[in-house]
């Protein structure tokens, strides 16, 4: 049955109210007929009534416009037919006009709803054809399944003029069962659980269920014979969400609010909605396979990188403290006393190596992890500094020259960690410098946009410069570019390791080529922030 016929049908079942406005509409057109009753011809009147049945067809619909018809017959026969005031008809040929006016009145009635129920059609098709428009224009800016989900059951609910909609997604990832449903559903657990059992069933099969002739699997499902009434059968539509043989869910849309069936674009706009879900849902999925195995390479990569650094950093140092200290153990040792005491110093200095590797390592797995937090008190940067310096050998400590604002407050910092910083940064700038150069440690308190009121501690050396593409790089873990042109030792986890501690008290690390015009020098340059601000 088509959209027309359809509506002709509730046109024929109007309300009683509007059977009642059609005859105060007959009666008062009857009212003002009766004034000129003397001018017009008794011929005339039946077309004076037909304007009214027009009227009534237009604006209230089939049944109205025959009850206003009907109505008009017996006004005119009663009021305007000799003899007056009865349904006697006198003349014989009067029966013959009066027949024909009630099937004219009939036929403007229908004609008129027609016209009625063309211009409904029309606006509801416009509406839709609109809403649709919106509706696809923003399922299709959405790409992202869990904010997709939400706004296409509204819109299918808003369109479709339907109770409710809901996504009734597979479990993963064995994917033979149905999970909880997404959207607001106004059914009970029952009416629920038969949802389910059907929206298994359109799952199971790949089969549309509620559009055509599928009343059938809605019946078979919920366990009603054919000709029973079938709780299924008030159920709604399912369509599976299919995409590259690969089930995903279902979509289910309730019955629409005033019982009636889908309209061709309604179906067309769910059967749309659907497959953009299943396209965005398997994308997410595909995305997020796509992102574990990235994540797997670049963990395999790590994985060899780390091994590589581990197997090269820890055989130089091994291999030096394997041969100093068998040339000290040795049944004939040719070493002076002087040469055993270098090689006592040599196996000193590659032992605090690893330990520095090793620590380095610990301390960066530690923070990324989460298993360490700042242990935070007030702490004199001055000394702090002083005391690291100081730990220095003579040589390397003697490079160094520290610039102190004359009123260096306090700040609340994990003096240990901070101390870890600070070595890493002389370590790399003694590193990279050459050995008759000085390096500039400058301590300072300035006004940041970003962390506010801190205090800023500088290293500055006069080694290699780097380029624009690596600054984004030198804070990354084993990232040794090219200001390591001599092929100086390192793991390249140091300056990760320091922008982790600065980042754990809420503060940034950076550094920049220095120099004018030339740049002859990099400055790594650290910000804490003032707790008490």
């Amino acid at each position: 049955m088509d959209a027309l016929s359809r509506a002709f049908r509730r046109d024929f079942r109007p309300a009683v109210a509007d059977h009642i406005v059609a005859l105060v509409a007959v009666g008062f057109a009857t009212g003002l007929i009766l004034v000129g009753r003397s001018v017009f011809d008794k011929g005339q009147v039946s077309l004076l009534y037909l304007p009214v049945v027009m009227f009534c067809g237009i604006r209230l619909g089939f049944g109205s416009a025959i009850t206003a018809a009907v109505a008009s017959f017996f006004c005119w026969d009663f009021f305007f037919l000799p003899p007056y005031y009865t349904l006697v008809v006198e003349n014989p040929k009067d029966w013959l006009s009066l027949a024909v006016f009630l099937l004219a009145a009939i036929i403007t009635a229908r004609l008129a709803s027609q016209i009625r129920i063309e211009a409904q059609i029309a606006r509801d098709r416009e509406r839709e054809t609109r809403l649709l428009y919106e509706a696809s224009e923003q399922l299709a800016q959405e790409v992202n399944a869990t904010r997709l989900l939400p706004v296409l059951i509204e819109q299918v609910r808003s369109i479709c003029n339907s109770d409710t909609s809901l996504v009734l997604p597979v479990v993963l990832p064995t994917k033979d069962e149905l999970g909880q449903p997404i959207g607001q559903s106004v059914y009970s657990e029952d009416m629920l659980a038969a949802i389910r059992s059907v929206a298994k069933v359109a799952l199971e099969r790949n089969q549309l269920i509620g559009f055509g002739d599928s009343q059938r699997l809605w019946q078979k499902a919920v366990g009603q014979d054919e000709d029973g009434d079938s709780a299924g059968s008030q159920l709604g539509v399912f369509v599976p969400l299919i995409a590259h043989e690969d089930r995903l869910g279902v979509l289910y849309v309730g019955r629409r609010d005033d019982g009636l069936p889908f309209t061709r674009l309604q179906e067309q706009f769910i059967l749309t909605a659907a497959n953009h879900a299943a396209i965005v849902i398997a994308r997410q999925e595909l995305v997020g396979q796509a992102a574990e195995a990235r994540v797997l390479r670049e963990a395999d990569a790590m994985k060899d990188t780390l091994l590589s650094l581990v197997s090269h950093e820890l055989r130089t140092p091994l291999a030096a403290i394997k041969a100093n200290a068998s040339g000290l153990i040795g049944e004939h040792s040719y070493l002076s006393t002087a040469e055993k005491i270098e090689a006592i110093e040599a196996i000193d200095r590659e032992v605090d190596r690893l330990a520095l590797f090793v620590g380095n390592m610990l301390d960066l797995s530690r923070i990324e992890g989460g298993m360490w937090r700042p242990v935070r008190d007030w702490t004199d940067v001055d000394e702090l500094v002083g005391a690291v310096v100081g730990q220095l050998p003579g040589a390397a400590a003697g490079r160094i020259a520290v610039h102190i604002d004359k009123e260096m407050p306090l700040i609340q910092i994990d003096d240990a960690q901070m101390a870890i910083v600070i070595r890493n940064l002389l370590d790399n700038a003694l590193k990279y410098s050459a050995p008759d150069t000085q390096i500039d440690v400058s301590l300072g308190v300035l006004q940041d946009e970003d962390v506010g009121r801190c205090v800023l501690i500088s290293v500055r050396d006069k080694g290699p410069t780097f380029s624009e593409a690596e600054a984004e790089h030198l804070f990354e873990r084993f990232y040794r570019g090219a200001r390591n042109p001599d092929g100086i030792p390192g793991t390249g986890l140091g300056l990760a390791l320091c922008r982790a501690i600065v980042e754990a008290h809420g503060g940034t690390v950076g550094a920049v080529n220095v120099g004018s015009p030339e740049p002859d020098g990099v400055s790594f340059n650290i910000m804490l922030p003032f707790l008490d601000d």
